[in-house]
């Protein structure tokens, strides 16, 4: 039965928050909660809701990524870098993707190798040299990675590895949207109270701040169920502050 009570509340505080122009004049005279709950609640309801249709989506596309990936990795190729140095065992040159990425560790670390095999990326056993979006040419040494081998055997591991925690990713996504989500929504509230309390103040509405920053957090219904970030959701308040409280 108090569950059932506190529901009603939470609903009716949802529809006051968008409709009821009497409720957010009790709000700037500090009769009503200052909103915390409220909005911890409601983002917990879009949070929840966000988190199972990205958690669908993200299971049900994992399985095609992994065996994507799986499948684009060149069969037999391994990659070893030791001491600074990458090795492979395959003949050189050796193409990649398209023939769009070339493996020669016997050739000069240089833009002019780059050009002349005609690709966007060129791996040599000291540097790797590509061809940035904007056309410039990005050099890494090779010396700059850890030592490493890469297979198929290693790639097929390292996938089953995140495979066994991809249950965590509703978890971190209710996470985030939740807990982070409300947090940022108490930090950007103490600025868009600001503005909430100059457009009263330039209504003739004297109120104190702590009453501005509940209008700011009662106001951000809209913009929390539909995913609004910092700009929209302060466009949103200075249009509910001025429906709520213009004179009739």
């Amino acid at each position: 039965m108090i569950y059932y009570i506190y529901m009603k509340h939470f609903l009716h505080t949802i529809k006051d928050s968008v409709s009821n122009r009497e409720w957010y004049h009790h709000i700037v005279k500090g009769e009503k909660p200052i909103g915390f709950l409220y909005i911890f609640l409601l983002k917990g309801i879009v949070g929840i809701v966000v988190t199972l249709f990205i958690s669908m989506t993200f299971f049900s596309a994992f399985p095609v990524v992994v065996q994507q990936i799986k499948s684009a990795y060149p069969k037999g190729l391994e990659v070893k870098i030791e001491k600074g140095l990458l090795s492979t065992n395959q003949d050189n040159p050796y193409y990649l993707f398209n023939k769009e990425v070339v493996i020669d560790t016997t050739a000069n670390a240089d833009v002019a190798t780059l050009r002349a095999y005609k690709v966007k990326a060129l791996i040599t056993e000291t540097d790797i040299i590509s061809v940035k979006r904007n056309g410039s040419i990005e050099i890494i040494p090779v010396k700059s990675f850890p030592s490493v081998t890469i297979n198929q055997k290693n790639i097929d591991f390292l996938i089953d590895l995140v495979s066994s925690f991809k249950w965590m990713v509703p978890i971190m996504l209710l996470i985030g949207t939740w807990l982070f989500g409300t947090l940022g929504v108490y930090l950007m509230s103490l600025v868009h109270a600001l503005v909430v309390w100059g457009v009263l103040k330039l209504m003739g509405h004297r109120t104190s701040y702590r009453n501005a920053y509940s209008v700011a957090l009662y106001g951000q219904t809209i913009p929390i169920v539909f995913l609004l970030n910092f700009a929209p959701t302060l466009i949103v308040l200075i249009v509910v502050t001025l429906l709520m409280f213009k004179k009739k």
